[in-house]
């Protein structure tokens, strides 16, 4: 009973911002994992967060702002282990010691492309080069959120 009340108070705690889902997210059958809405927000502030994307090509966007989010975040942890700043997210991809599995495993971005880790000094950023590949176009996708000049 506190569960099932716990999910109605959600539910009507968002409003008309968020419609509710059919099924809980395990019970889905979708193979791409969504980013959270606050993901989506930092990786594109000037979209609307009351338009939700349903179709694929929104999906891989998602996708891909999340994955950006999920390296960045295992970039930081790395360089807290070793001290030092990923040179690229190859780095990630070796054992941090003899025997043991690799640190993390990246995988390409939905368009086949390989994400990047930009690095300077002590910051970094990571980006795929969205669905046209090319790098330095508006539908580039990096984390964190390039400031404006």
């Amino acid at each position: 009973m506190r569960c099932t009340l716990l999910v109605v108070i959600l539910a009507v705690g968002c409003g008309d911002k968020y419609p509710v889902a059919s099924a809980p997210p395990a019970a889905q059958s979708s193979s791409v994992p969504f980013a959270t809405p606050d993901e989506v927000a930092t990786a594109f502030p000037h979209a609307d967060p009351n338009v939700i994307p349903e179709s694929e090509p929104h999906r891989r966007i998602q996708r891909a702002a999340g994955r950006c989010k999920y390296y960045y975040d295992q970039a930081k942890m790395w360089q807290m282990i070793t001290k030092r700043t990923p040179n690229s997210l190859h780095d990630l991809e070796a054992p941090l010691r003899a025997g043991e599995d690799d640190f993390v495993r990246v995988d390409d971005d939905p368009w086949g492309n390989r994400y990047v880790l930009g690095a300077d000094k002590r910051k970094f950023t990571i980006t795929s080069f969205g669905p046209d590949g090319q790098q330095g176009t508006a539908d580039d996708i990096h984390y964190p959120p390039l400031e404006d000049d």
